[in-house]
């Protein structure tokens, strides 16, 4: 026997979502079983089914711990039996146990800059802007269940199981809904946990000195975080993961690829701290196009019309034609030929990224190098006014969701420099693996980059055959104090 629902968010019952302490909890389980006697619910308690092998049970003195002491958080198993006794069948009882999981957290420490994970912006998180078709619609459509849910739900909740921590990494590449994928499944699984998304490696390893539990650490694209100087070590973050911290993570195929093969004979072991760390994650790759029923699922949804013009495009992904990422790569591949100096500008931000300019690139490197993506003739007929309406060209958003080139800002009404879109730059990997940059550009790199790409710079145009490039580029990083370039410069000196 059990008791009508009473609806948590409606006038017939408390609402769960407001409660944070345990007096709070304690009225608003005692304003749920209404007007039932505690006889009422341990005989209700008895008729339930057998869950986990045990008859679920109630006593008198577990009901008055409940709904009027307030002397100790409950067990959560004693909570879900109330709630069944309630009424309070799944999904219903997920407010309640969110509620109970605040209140039983409360005393531990939020690290700074944390929220939780209910209250994230899966915007803030990387999750791309979707085209818009309609105006005033939502930011992200409705999400569209994939099949990799189920074993992604499973392993972030076993990463999150009896304070033992874990690493979950999706792995796909750019605009598959890899990044989408694990907002909702943590948003589903660990609502109320502390989220922490750091702004750089150096931030992690600060966290990792003193991990707070029941924390998640939100590495997206964690290429970025390992290409930084110091890394991530697999002994840093082992620590974190004992200390009951969650990571999740997203990172493209071709990275862990070239993160996990062994060393080559001979070469220096570039990767092993991040094929160490690799080893902790267990990782679950996420395909670039949707299978036969996730675009079923997808059909169910249609009704929002950006689902409908993305199913539309039997080529590209689904999550792909969300996200624009085939519009950007015609923006670019075919632009107009009145725009044929935003194309260069765009050229110009690819290369330097696919050779290693991972940070910002400045106004002062586009406009010195689009020239060399240009015709003679393009370059003479140029309008002395020709790059302003280059990067309008190049940052122009794309149905609303994306554009080539990112702004970054340096204040209010500021802009740092501007980044690639990672789809059109992992296309352009492909399309240009091939092709040499114009020596021009090194010369305007070597002079026009973030300091903290030097290194890495100087290494990729070693590998490229430009010494003396090369050369310049160590010998910068070499003064900055950066140890690997010193060795580098030995080496490639004349």
């Amino acid at each position: 026997m059990v008791f009508a629902e009473q609806p948590p968010n409606s006038d017939q019952g408390p609402d769960p979502n407001t409660v944070h302490t345990l007096p709070e909890l304690a009225a608003a389980f005692d304003g749920l079983r209404g007007t039932h006697s505690y006889t009422d619910l341990i005989k209700a308690a008895k008729g339930l089914p057998p869950r986990d092998g045990r008859q679920p049970a109630l006593s008198r003195a577990t009901l008055s711990s409940l709904v009027s002491k307030a002397e100790s958080v409950p067990e959560r198993d004693t909570v879900i039996t109330f709630l069944a006794v309630c009424g309070v069948q799944e999904p219903g009882q997920g407010p309640w146990l969110a509620a109970w999981e605040r209140v039983k957290t409360r005393h531990l420490r939020r690290p700074a800059g944390a929220r939780r994970v209910r209250e994230a912006d899966p915007r803030m998180l990387g999750v791309h802007a979707s085209i818009q078709v309609e105006p005033g619609a939502d930011s992200m459509p409705p999400y569209v269940p994939r099949d990799l849910d189920a074993e992604l739900r499973t392993a972030i909740t076993a990463a999150a199981g009896a304070g033992a921590g874990g690493m979950v990494l999706l792995s796909g590449g750019s605009s598959v809904g890899k990044t989408r994928a694990l907002f909702e499944t943590a948003r589903s699984v660990l609502p109320e946990w502390w989220l922490l998304h750091p702004v750089d490696a150096a931030a992690v390893r600060a966290f990792a000195q003193a991990p707070a539990p029941r924390t998640v650490v939100w590495l997206d694209e964690l290429q970025r975080y390992l290409d930084q100087p110091g890394g991530l070590p697999a002994g840093l973050v082992g620590g974190m993961l004992a200390a009951g911290v969650v990571v999740l993570a997203t990172l493209w195929p071709d990275e862990v690829t070239a993160r996990t093969v062994l060393r080559v004979s001979g070469e220096s072991d570039r990767h092993a701290e991040d094929r160490e760390l690799l080893k902790l994650a267990r990782i679950i790759d996420v395909p670039g196009v949707f299978s036969t029923n996730e675009r079923h699922r997808a059909e169910q949804l249609a009704r929002d019309g950006r689902i409908r013009i993305a199913l539309e495009h039997a080529d590209p992904g689904v999550t792909q034609v969300l996200a624009a990422g085939p519009e950007l790569i015609r923006r670019w591949q075919h632009a107009p030929a009145k725009d044929c100096y935003g194309q260069a500008v765009i050229t110009a931000a690819l290369d330097a990224r696919r050779v290693g300019a991972q940070a910002s690139l400045t106004v002062a490197y586009l406009k010195a190098a689009a020239p060399a993506y240009l015709t003679p003739r393009q370059v003479a007929d140029a309008p002395k006014d020709w790059f302003e309406p280059a990067v309008s060209y190049a940052t122009q958003l794309v149905h609303g969701a994306a554009s080539c080139l990112i702004p970054v800002p340096a204040g209010m009404g500021q802009i740092a420099g501007y980044l690639t879109a990672d789809y059109l730059h992992q296309n352009a990997r492909k399309v240009r693996r091939s092709m040499p940059l114009p020596a021009e550009v090194w010369d305007v790199l070597v002079q026009n980059h973030d300091p903290r790409d030097t290194y890495r710079l100087a290494r990729s145009a070693n590998l490229r055959g430009r010494s003396l490039h090369a050369t310049a580029l160590a010998r910068k990083a070499a003064a900055a104090g950066d140890t690997p370039a010193t060795r580098l410069l030995v080496g490639s000196v004349p």
